[in-house]
Protein backbone atom coordinates (compact mmCIF):
# COMPACT_ATOMS: atom_id res chain seq x y z
CA UNK A 1 0.00 0.00 0.00
CA UNK A 2 1.02 3.42 -0.56
CA UNK A 3 2.32 6.07 1.97
CA UNK A 4 -1.29 7.81 0.80
CA UNK A 5 -2.74 4.91 1.62
CA UNK A 6 -1.95 3.80 5.20
CA UNK A 7 -2.10 7.87 5.88
CA UNK A 8 -5.59 7.57 4.69
CA UNK A 9 -8.53 4.87 4.54
CA UNK A 10 -10.84 6.25 2.31
CA UNK A 11 -13.91 3.20 2.72
CA UNK A 12 -14.00 4.44 6.25
CA UNK A 13 -13.88 8.40 5.45
CA UNK A 14 -17.47 10.48 5.19
CA UNK A 15 -18.36 11.98 1.38
CA UNK A 16 -17.50 15.50 3.08
CA UNK A 17 -13.71 14.45 4.40
CA UNK A 18 -13.19 12.94 0.86
CA UNK A 19 -14.37 15.83 -1.13
CA UNK A 20 -11.62 18.13 0.98
CA UNK A 21 -9.15 15.45 0.49
CA UNK A 22 -9.79 16.28 -3.37
CA UNK A 23 -10.14 19.78 -3.18
CA UNK A 24 -6.78 20.14 -0.92
CA UNK A 25 -4.72 17.34 -1.43
CA UNK A 26 -5.32 16.04 -5.16
CA UNK A 27 -6.12 12.92 -3.32
CA UNK A 28 -6.56 9.87 -5.73
CA UNK A 29 -7.54 7.75 -3.34
CA UNK A 30 -10.58 9.75 -2.40
CA UNK A 31 -11.35 10.37 -5.67
CA UNK A 32 -11.91 7.16 -6.48
CA UNK A 33 -13.75 6.22 -3.34
CA UNK A 34 -16.27 9.43 -4.33
CA UNK A 35 -17.10 7.45 -8.13
CA UNK A 36 -17.18 4.06 -6.16
CA UNK A 37 -20.12 5.58 -3.95
CA UNK A 38 -21.58 7.92 -6.72
CA UNK A 39 -21.23 6.57 -9.82
CA UNK A 40 -24.49 5.33 -9.68
CA UNK A 41 -26.34 8.65 -8.89
CA UNK A 42 -24.45 10.62 -11.96
CA UNK A 43 -25.45 8.00 -14.02
CA UNK A 44 -29.13 8.47 -13.60
CA UNK A 45 -29.41 11.68 -13.18
CA UNK A 46 -27.44 12.01 -17.21
CA UNK A 47 -29.37 9.55 -18.16
CA UNK A 48 -32.47 11.58 -17.08
CA UNK A 49 -32.25 14.64 -18.87
CA UNK A 50 -30.08 12.74 -21.68
CA UNK A 51 -32.82 10.52 -22.52
CA UNK A 52 -33.28 9.96 -26.32
CA UNK A 53 -31.37 12.52 -27.26
CA UNK A 54 -28.12 11.28 -27.48
CA UNK A 55 -26.10 7.62 -27.97
CA UNK A 56 -24.73 5.63 -25.02
CA UNK A 57 -21.44 6.77 -26.06
CA UNK A 58 -22.36 10.66 -25.41
CA UNK A 59 -24.01 9.74 -21.61
CA UNK A 60 -20.45 8.08 -20.54
CA UNK A 61 -18.53 11.05 -22.01
CA UNK A 62 -21.05 13.03 -20.04
CA UNK A 63 -20.16 11.14 -17.29
CA UNK A 64 -16.45 11.32 -17.76
CA UNK A 65 -17.05 15.71 -17.31
CA UNK A 66 -18.75 15.03 -14.37
CA UNK A 67 -16.01 13.95 -12.92
CA UNK A 68 -13.68 15.90 -14.39
CA UNK A 69 -15.42 18.78 -12.61
CA UNK A 70 -15.55 17.21 -9.17
CA UNK A 71 -11.84 16.53 -9.66
CA UNK A 72 -11.61 20.10 -10.48
CA UNK A 73 -13.16 21.13 -7.24
CA UNK A 74 -10.62 23.23 -5.42
CA UNK A 75 -12.68 24.36 -2.37
CA UNK A 76 -13.51 23.21 0.95
CA UNK A 77 -17.13 21.93 0.96
CA UNK A 78 -19.71 24.11 3.29
CA UNK A 79 -21.54 22.01 5.87
CA UNK A 80 -23.22 24.73 6.87
CA UNK A 81 -26.65 25.09 4.80
CA UNK A 82 -27.16 22.12 5.24
CA UNK A 83 -25.89 20.45 2.07
CA UNK A 84 -24.44 17.48 1.41
CA UNK A 85 -22.03 15.83 -1.23
CA UNK A 86 -24.67 13.73 -2.87
CA UNK A 87 -26.91 16.92 -3.65
CA UNK A 88 -23.45 18.58 -4.97
CA UNK A 89 -22.63 15.52 -7.27
CA UNK A 90 -26.26 15.89 -8.71
CA UNK A 91 -26.41 19.23 -9.43
CA UNK A 92 -22.57 19.45 -11.01
CA UNK A 93 -24.06 15.98 -13.36
CA UNK A 94 -27.83 17.68 -13.81
CA UNK A 95 -25.70 21.06 -15.46
CA UNK A 96 -23.30 19.04 -17.53
CA UNK A 97 -26.01 17.51 -19.31
CA UNK A 98 -28.01 20.54 -19.55
CA UNK A 99 -24.92 21.81 -20.96
CA UNK A 100 -24.29 18.76 -23.37
CA UNK A 101 -28.27 19.60 -24.65
CA UNK A 102 -27.33 23.16 -25.27
CA UNK A 103 -24.60 22.78 -27.29
CA UNK A 104 -25.95 19.61 -29.52
CA UNK A 105 -28.46 22.24 -30.31
CA UNK A 106 -28.19 22.96 -33.71
CA UNK A 107 -27.23 26.53 -34.35
CA UNK A 108 -30.12 27.12 -37.29
CA UNK A 109 -32.75 26.07 -34.04
CA UNK A 110 -31.28 28.40 -31.65
CA UNK A 111 -31.43 31.26 -33.89
CA UNK A 112 -35.17 30.85 -35.29
CA UNK A 113 -36.27 30.40 -31.18
CA UNK A 114 -34.50 33.91 -31.11
CA UNK A 115 -35.68 35.51 -33.89
CA UNK A 116 -39.05 33.95 -34.02
CA UNK A 117 -40.47 31.86 -30.87
CA UNK A 118 -43.45 33.52 -29.20
CA UNK A 119 -41.72 32.67 -26.10
CA UNK A 120 -38.87 35.75 -27.21
CA UNK A 121 -36.37 33.44 -25.17
CA UNK A 122 -33.08 36.20 -25.54
CA UNK A 123 -34.55 39.62 -27.27
CA UNK A 124 -31.99 41.29 -27.94
CA UNK A 125 -31.14 45.53 -28.44
CA UNK A 126 -31.14 46.16 -32.35
CA UNK A 127 -27.15 46.43 -31.76
CA UNK A 128 -26.72 42.76 -30.53
CA UNK A 129 -28.38 41.60 -32.41
CA UNK A 130 -26.86 42.97 -35.74
CA UNK A 131 -23.81 41.71 -33.65
CA UNK A 132 -24.66 38.04 -33.67
CA UNK A 133 -25.34 38.76 -37.28
CA UNK A 134 -21.83 39.80 -38.35
CA UNK A 135 -20.15 36.60 -37.96
CA UNK A 136 -22.53 34.02 -37.29
CA UNK A 137 -20.35 30.94 -37.00
CA UNK A 138 -18.19 32.40 -34.21
CA UNK A 139 -20.92 34.20 -32.65
CA UNK A 140 -22.82 31.44 -32.14
CA UNK A 141 -19.97 29.76 -29.66
CA UNK A 142 -20.10 32.49 -27.57
CA UNK A 143 -24.13 32.45 -27.45
CA UNK A 144 -23.51 29.03 -26.26
CA UNK A 145 -21.25 29.62 -23.58
CA UNK A 146 -22.99 32.58 -22.01
CA UNK A 147 -26.01 30.52 -21.96
CA UNK A 148 -24.10 27.81 -20.28
CA UNK A 149 -22.44 30.40 -17.63
CA UNK A 150 -26.28 31.81 -17.13
CA UNK A 151 -27.43 28.11 -16.20
CA UNK A 152 -24.69 27.77 -13.71
CA UNK A 153 -25.25 30.56 -11.88
CA UNK A 154 -28.94 29.69 -11.43
CA UNK A 155 -31.14 27.05 -9.50
CA UNK A 156 -31.56 23.94 -10.87
CA UNK A 157 -35.38 23.57 -11.32
CA UNK A 158 -34.91 26.92 -12.70
CA UNK A 159 -32.12 25.69 -15.21
CA UNK A 160 -34.69 23.03 -15.93
CA UNK A 161 -37.31 25.10 -17.10
CA UNK A 162 -34.97 27.49 -18.71
CA UNK A 163 -33.48 24.39 -20.96
CA UNK A 164 -36.61 22.74 -21.54
CA UNK A 165 -37.92 26.39 -23.06
CA UNK A 166 -34.78 27.18 -24.68
CA UNK A 167 -35.22 23.83 -26.54
CA UNK A 168 -38.71 23.47 -27.32
CA UNK A 169 -39.14 22.40 -31.09
CA UNK A 170 -43.11 23.67 -31.18
CA UNK A 171 -42.82 27.49 -31.60
CA UNK A 172 -46.58 27.63 -30.55
CA UNK A 173 -45.89 27.10 -26.63
CA UNK A 174 -46.15 29.53 -24.41
CA UNK A 175 -45.06 30.31 -20.88
CA UNK A 176 -48.56 28.92 -20.08
CA UNK A 177 -47.90 25.94 -21.65
CA UNK A 178 -44.57 25.71 -19.60
CA UNK A 179 -46.35 26.62 -16.20
CA UNK A 180 -48.66 24.03 -16.22
CA UNK A 181 -45.57 21.36 -17.26
CA UNK A 182 -43.50 22.15 -14.15
CA UNK A 183 -46.36 22.81 -11.97
CA UNK A 184 -46.01 26.72 -11.63
CA UNK A 185 -48.18 29.82 -12.38
CA UNK A 186 -47.08 31.27 -15.60
CA UNK A 187 -45.60 35.02 -14.10
CA UNK A 188 -43.42 32.82 -11.95
CA UNK A 189 -41.91 31.30 -15.37
CA UNK A 190 -42.25 34.74 -16.77
CA UNK A 191 -40.04 36.32 -13.79
CA UNK A 192 -37.68 32.95 -14.16
CA UNK A 193 -36.74 33.99 -17.53
CA UNK A 194 -36.49 37.90 -17.01
CA UNK A 195 -33.83 37.03 -14.83
CA UNK A 196 -32.20 34.62 -17.13
CA UNK A 197 -32.50 37.01 -20.23
CA UNK A 198 -31.51 39.72 -18.16
CA UNK A 199 -28.20 38.00 -16.93
CA UNK A 200 -27.43 37.08 -20.34
CA UNK A 201 -27.89 40.36 -22.04
CA UNK A 202 -25.37 41.63 -19.35
CA UNK A 203 -22.56 38.68 -19.76
CA UNK A 204 -22.86 39.74 -23.31
CA UNK A 205 -22.68 43.22 -22.68
CA UNK A 206 -19.14 42.74 -21.16
CA UNK A 207 -18.29 40.50 -23.50
CA UNK A 208 -18.48 42.94 -26.29
CA UNK A 209 -17.08 45.51 -24.16
CA UNK A 210 -14.00 43.30 -23.59
CA UNK A 211 -13.00 42.35 -27.22
CA UNK A 212 -13.43 46.33 -28.34
CA UNK A 213 -11.06 47.18 -26.60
Amino acid sequence: MSAEGKKFCPEAATDVELLNRVAEHGCDLAFQELIHRHAGLVRRVVGGVLKGQCPVEDRKDVEQEVWKRIWQYRRAFDTGRGHNVAALIRRIAQRAALSYVLRSTKKSQIEAQVDHNNLDIIKAPESVTQWLRDSPEEQSFVVFDLIDRVLSEIKDEHATLVMAIITEPDKKKTYKDFAKRFNTTESNVKQIMFRFKNRYMNLLSEYRKGNAR
